[in-house]
């Protein structure tokens, strides 16, 4: 009877013991398998990071780019994007990659950002510093809208989009044929005269 008794004191700790061994290994798995799972969430953050960073700065996600806050040099000016359209013109965009050494042909801004038929290298981009800077655009009111900017379905109105080195965009906008900045025409007409011969060269 003592014997039988041993023997089943004997069984049970070995299965005690033998229960806390794979308790204890589970544990260890999982955090290994915890480890393996927050290294593949870190090279997913670590990916997602550089695909938010590459659309911060592709002309094509121009939308999504943060406002920026401050007044940034002209110098610092990476892309350009500017439309003035009315209902009695024809849609005309200029948009230039500037970093790049680009320049879309018929570009238009969609609601992530701006597509052309084609892009042209440009040698000569960082001409619109010369541009920005004769026209004072820094000193520009960022709106000159003018009413209800919603009764202007079919009116005019103008957009300048200018991204920085820090991904960051200033936007220029206006509804109206005379409040407008200081020698805009001559702004405009320069802008696109400068795409046009680059486009054409």
């Amino acid at each position: 009877m003592k014997r039988s008794f041993h023997y089943l004191l004997t069984f049970i700790v070995c299965l005690l013991l033998f229960g806390c061994g794979q308790d204890f290994n589970k544990d260890e798995a999982n955090d290994e398998s915890d480890g393996l799972l927050g290294e593949v969430q870190k090279d997913d953050e670590g990916r997602e990071a550089e695909l938010k960073e590459e659309k911060l700065f592709d002309f094509k996600f121009l939308n999504s780019a943060p406002e920026t806050t401050g007044d940034n040099p002209i110098d610092d000016v990476i892309k350009i994007y500017f439309h003035e359209t009315s209902y009695d013109d024809p849609y005309e965009a200029v948009a230039i990659d500037i970093e790049s050494k680009e320049v879309y042909a018929k570009p238009s801004l969609s609601i992530r950002g701006v597509t052309g038929d084609f892009i042209v290298h440009s040698e000569h981009a960082d001409e619109v510093y010369d541009i920005l800077e004769k026209y004072k655009v820094s000193k520009w009111d960022t709106e000159y809208i003018v009413g209800d900017p919603d009764a202007y379905e079919d009116g005019y109105s103008w957009k300048l989009m200018m991204q920085f080195k820090d991904g960051t965009v200033k936007i220029y906008k206006g509804n109206n044929e005379v409040t407008k900045p200081d020698k805009f025409g001559e702004f405009t007409r320069e802008l696109h005269e400068f795409a046009e011969s680059e486009l054409d060269s």
